[in-house]
């Protein structure tokens, strides 16, 4: 019960964290693709 409790708890720990790391890849994806287009359109 005491573990079953604790690992509901993590749960949305879990999805935070994987949420918070698909949003910072998306920011540097987008990044780098805002660089290449600026170095495209300058070239």
């Amino acid at each position: 019960m005491y573990v079953k409790h604790n690992h509901l708890k993590l749960i949305p720990v879990i999805i935070y964290v994987k949420a918070s790391v698909r949003i910072l890849n998306t920011s540097k994806e987008e990044k780098d693709e805002a660089v290449w287009n600026c170095n495209k359109n300058n070239a």
